[in-house]
């Protein structure tokens, strides 16, 4: 998996490009749109046949709290699809498992990244945790 998802991807109109580059036990991801360019970490989450991206924001401010931005991958060829796991089901889970408080559209928690991690590899898999899916397609 590692390798295949090293890269230059982008979208079907070629306005969003995303390079990932490993970065030791992770991923670095360089986002680029039309007016700017942003740096991403993410961590590859696995289980059986399911893979989720953990990722987070490179240059986060200081005592600023780590924004996870999850989505499920599959990766076919030169297609990868994502979904991020952001439905109302896994919101009111992530509240009654994680403690997660609903506020300005977000779901937060005071929980570690270890038991997010934990709580999207259990309940990442499950359709009704995704959202609308996007495609991105390797750069030639």
């Amino acid at each position: 998996m590692t390798l295949r998802l090293l890269g230059v991807w982008q979208d079907k109109d070629g306005k969003d490009t995303y390079v990932v580059k490993r970065d030791g036990n992770a991923y670095a991801i360089t986002g680029i749109d039309n007016s700017s360019t942003y740096k991403l970490e993410a961590r590859l989450l696995e289980t059986g046949d399911v893979r989720i991206l953990d990722i987070t924001a490179k240059d986060q401010a200081p005592c600023q709290f780590p924004v996870h931005m999850p989505p499920r991958i599959w990766l076919e060829g030169t297609t990868l699809r994502m979904a991020f796991l952001d439905s109302d089901w896994l919101r009111q889970l992530a509240v009654q498992q994680l403690g997660a408080q609903k506020t300005e559209g977000l779901t937060v928690t005071g929980a570690s990244a270890d038991a997010v991690r934990s709580f999207l590899v259990r309940y990442g898999g499950d359709a009704r945790a995704e959202g609308e899916e996007q495609v991105l397609f390797r750069a030639q």
